[in-house]
């Protein structure tokens, strides 16, 4: 997919519970396995349907038991994520609200997150750094020229894996890891 891409973090879940789910839900996805994280890149989410990508991260939480990042990174100019836990929404942050608006005379800053929330999910103390990197706008000093950069940066505070930035279903179905970690302990749910 050129432009962008879409995954799935799931925080302490069972890898076979999430690939059950996903088998039995008929969804085609890569899983990987990295450290605490079991990863979801799917092929239907791609499409970058908000709702889609919303209701995969809070059913994958339902069905993990634990808390899901789902991210969406569209032409590398908007960074959107949805923080799931419980099978709800607990959080969720958009790095450009107004892109899509043609009369805005303005650029929007980005939606305020929740980094409490998602710093207790993910098991980080670092929540000051966290706002930082979900604060900066285009205008500020030292902002991020691609919003992949941003998105590396969350990961890193999370203890992500860098394997989620670029990485998507169709990148690694043509195995195309061109300036991209290849995920590893990769499976897939035909």
């Amino acid at each position: 997919m050129a432009g962008g891409y879409v995954n799935f973090v799931a925080r302490g879940a069972s890898t076979d519970q999430i690939l059950d789910f996903l088998r039995s839900s008929g969804r085609t996805a890569y899983v990987a396995e990295a450290a605490a994280d079991v990863i979801v890149f799917d092929k239907q989410c791609e499409e970058m349907d908000e709702r889609e990508i919303c209701d995969l991260a809070v059913e994958l939480s339902a069905v993990g038991g634990c808390p899901v990042l789902g991210v969406c990174v569209f032409s590398d100019d908007i960074l959107r994520y949805w923080l799931a836990a419980n099978g709800a929404i607990q959080d969720q942050y958009n790095s450009s609200p107004g892109y899509f608006d043609s009369n805005a005379t303005t650029v929007a800053p980005p939606t305020p997150a929740n980094v409490d929330v998602l710093c207790k999910a993910f098991g980080s103390s670092l929540t000051s750094e966290v706002a930082s990197v979900l604060a900066k706008t285009i205008e500020a000093e030292d902002c991020y020229a691609f919003e992949s950069e941003r998105h590396a940066s969350l990961a890193a505070l999370l203890t992500i894996s860098a394997t989620v930035v670029w990485n998507t279903y169709s990148n690694i179905a043509e195995r195309d890891f061109t300036d991209r970690q290849e995920p590893p302990r990769l499976k897939h749910v035909p």
